[in-house]
């Protein structure tokens, strides 16, 4: 039996590695970590409601399981290797692996975004779970675990469950001492000699229209 190339072992075992990342025993414990460091983010920052990251990352991994498996047992496709089932025994659409790892990669960096600051650090991390999301659908291909469709076919799914948790999970409450919106100051409609003064409305000029400077109207809208 001829011995593969030296490359492909490499590609092979980066591939294996790589699709690792959707083993719900790598990803859950992934995503736990990120929620676990937002709500601390919040509660240290006096948000209220600091508990809602571990509330949507356990939303996203009820909502993952509640969806996924039910979806695999029904289709029941074959995989690349001709198998019926896989080792869960269940069938091979949607991909399981690229399902997890998305919605637990992406769900987690989402909660991580409110730990982060700076908009720079945002866009590196959405690009790294990019990357990352992308790297296991490809590795899964690539070591003829699953079809093309099975891949694409778990991306929609986990798009679908990670909005969803965006949509509808709770939000930790502003940091404490940001108070309400700043809204017009003690006397902005009216201050003194703003309305109607002594004489306003008789005198020189009283039935022509002039400059309106009071603030109300400087104010842009």
């Amino acid at each position: 039996m001829a011995e593969k190339p030296l490359p492909a072992l490499h590609v092979n075992g980066l591939a294996e590695y790589w699709s690792d990342l959707g083993n719900s025993l790598v990803a859950v414990p992934l995503l736990a970590l990120c929620a676990a460091v937002s709500a601390w983010a919040a509660r240290r920052a006096g948000r209220d409601r600091w508990w809602a990251p571990l509330a949507a990352a356990g939303a996203a991994a009820v909502l993952l399981t509640a969806t996924v498996v039910p979806a695999k047992d029904a289709i029941a496709r074959p995989g690349p290797s001709g198998a019926a089932t896989g080792s869960t025994g269940l069938g091979y659409f949607p991909s399981g692996h690229a399902s997890t790892a998305t919605v637990c990669l992406v769900t987690g960096a989402w909660l991580l975004s409110s730990a982060v600051a700076g908009r720079w650090a945002r866009r590196v991390l959405a690009l790294l779970t990019s990357v990352l999301c992308l790297g296991v659908g490809a590795a899964l291909i690539w070591r003829d675990y699953h079809w093309l469709l099975d891949v694409i076919g778990a991306w929609t799914l986990a798009a679908m469950v990670v909005w969803c948790v965006a949509r509808w999970a709770p939000r930790p409450g502003p940091e404490a001492g940001a108070g309400p919106e700043a809204g017009p100051g003690p006397g902005a409609g009216a201050g003194p000699g703003v309305g109607a003064g002594p004489g306003a409305g008789a005198g020189p000029g009283a039935g022509q229209a002039g400059p309106d400077l009071s603030p109300d109207q400087t104010t842009p809208s």
